[in-house]
């Protein structure tokens, strides 16, 4: 059989692109994405208050400008001499555009290759990442368990984890600030410090106060983390739990849709933090689900998000369901929300359910 040769399998490659449905929104995307990372906020609000061709030919200019600050100063040099033999080849002879054009398929080209290597590393990033995550739902007497974790990039920056320490069962999420590799690197810092320090310390309080200290000490600056730390008892209703800077948990049963608490302050924003333990009186049937704002803050292709209001509908349906049906079912609401588009941040679950004691 004659083999498909590379231009062959660039063409098929090339049509199947064009036959895709998603095609026109996968632009628009791409398109919204270019816009929002090249132009701050207060740009963009200029923008909107000119009009139609004032407003095109300042976005394009600016975003010429802006790509060409953000290119390394050899490329710079390169571009700008490109589009002055463009200049050229419209004002005088055309012979200009040609090596203009070899000039920014050079430096495309360059880009491209810094972004494929930049790629393989962040693969690699996510596969020490895969490496560290759990890898089954724990086990402990009375309880059902599901844990879940999606990042939005190659490399996230949610931080979902366990340990057992005795008869206790100990469980974090945690949302480091920003994305990509700073906060990668973040919360693999933290959970190695939890694996360390949880195991001979009693106190929620003093773990938390400890892991802020580290965390402040040998954290990268700018960075800080959100936490809901817990701990389970084998058969027991009683669960202990600290909020450092994240959204509270919900408590799901039977005439039951409680949010518990607010927390203190974040990891790694004051030298010294010190914030009260909660205690929760979870009854058969209840179940406690705790998440990450990608949740809450996961968009759909009109730029609108998720929000708590749909989120309380959801947690009410949960009544009856086991941990695993619990959290697919906030998944799939999420899904049905965001309807295919781009994943904007990591989304992170917990859901645990108390099971009726065994009759003897």
């Amino acid at each position: 059989m004659k083999e498909t040769n590379p231009p062959d399998r660039l063409g098929q490659t090339l049509i199947s692109d064009l036959h895709e449905a998603d095609m026109r929104q996968s632009v628009r995307e791409e398109l919204r994405d270019v816009y929002e990372y090249y132009l701050d906020q207060e740009t963009r609000d200029e923008l909107q208050q000119m009009g139609r061709m004032s407003r095109w030919l300042h976005l394009t200019g600016w975003l010429v400008k802006a790509s060409i600050l953000r290119l390394s100063r050899p490329r710079r040099v390169l571009f700008v001499l490109s589009l002055g033999m463009f200049l050229g080849g419209l004002l005088s002879s055309l012979v200009w555009v040609v090596p203009g054009s070899l000039i920014v398929t050079f430096i495309l080209l360059l880009e491209l290759k810094d972004k494929l290597l930049a790629q393989d590393r962040l693969l690699t990033g996510r596969a020490v990442q895969l490496a560290l995550m759990p890898r089954e739902n724990p086990a402990i007497a009375g309880w059902e368990t599901w844990l879940y974790t999606r990042p939005a990039r190659e490399v996230g920056g949610d931080l979902v984890d366990y340990l057992h320490v005795e008869n206790h069962l100990q469980l974090a999420l945690g949302d480091v600030s920003g994305k990509g590799i700073g906060a990668a690197l973040l919360m693999a810092q933290a959970q190695s410090t939890l694996r360390a320090i949880a195991p001979r310390t009693d106190s929620l309080s003093v773990l938390v106060s400890e892991l802020n200290s580290i965390l402040r000490r040998d954290g990268l600056p700018g960075h800080f983390m959100s936490l809901v730390y817990l701990e389970l008892t084998a058969s027991s209703g009683k669960v202990k739990l600290i909020n450092a800077g994240h959204m509270p948990p919900f408590v799901v049963g039977r005439h039951r849709l409680e949010e518990l608490p607010k927390g203190g302050a974040a990891l790694g924003l004051m030298e010294v933090l010190s914030l009260d333990e909660q205690t929760v009186d979870v009854r058969p049937g209840d179940v406690i689900v705790i998440y990450s704002d990608g949740l809450t803050e996961a968009r759909n292709v009109e730029r609108s998000f998720f929000e708590r209001e749909r989120l309380l509908g959801v947690l009410a349906s949960l009544e009856g369901l086991s941990a695993r049906s619990a959290g697919q079912r906030l998944l799939h609401a999420v899904e049905d929300f965001t309807e295919g588009a781009e994943q904007s941040d990591d989304l992170s679950l917990i859901v645990l359910k108390r099971l009726a004691p065994e009759l003897p």
